[in-house]
């Protein structure tokens, strides 16, 4: 640049595109061959859950691919969201359905689960259904009263390795 010639590119290599191999990872490919089963599995909407339906929707394709029925639980508010339903109705309807699930899926609560609920869920657990909870450290959410039951704590943030992020 000092001499005011300008940058020049260096010359383009002339490799025959079959003679390009593909990028190897270090990671092993994961071959799954899924369980068919049979099985209804329930996805809570009624606690304002802030997701679209588009968000699920490779879960419940998985899902749906092993057997399983989906049934979400709630009304659909605006963008996607879910709407608050009262205790009153939230109860009874959480009983029913969970006495007819496998598994119950909790995304985003907006509203915190009541003791009632939480008793209710772990009942289900206690009884062998399955729970899936999911929380987003960008996104405003209400999951710890439950997940706490359960021994577990959604912290705000991300966890990163700075040795091996790929």
């Amino acid at each position: 640049y000092g001499d005011g010639d300008g940058y020049t590119p260096p010359a383009l290599a002339d490799i025959p595109f079959e003679q390009i191999a593909p990028l190897e990872s270090g990671h092993s490919r994961v071959v799954e061959v899924p369980l068919i089963q049979q099985g209804v599995f329930l996805v809570d909407g009624t606690h304002g859950n802030d997701f679209t339906q588009e968000e699920l929707a490779s879960l419940v394709s998985r899902v749906v691919g092993r057997g399983y029925s989906v049934e979400i639980i709630g009304d659909p508010g605006f963008f996607g969201a879910f709407r608050i339903m009262d205790e009153g109705r939230r109860l009874p309807l959480l009983e029913e359905k969970l006495r007819l699930a496998d598994s119950f899926a909790v995304v985003l609560p907006d509203e915190p689960f009541t003791r009632a609920e939480v008793d209710l869920v772990e009942k289900f657990v206690d009884k062998g259904g399955r729970l899936l909870l999911v929380a987003d450290p960008t996104r405003f959410h209400r999951i710890d009263n439950l997940a706490e039951r359960f021994g577990i704590s959604f912290q705000p943030g991300y966890l990163y390795d700075s040795t091996d992020y790929e």
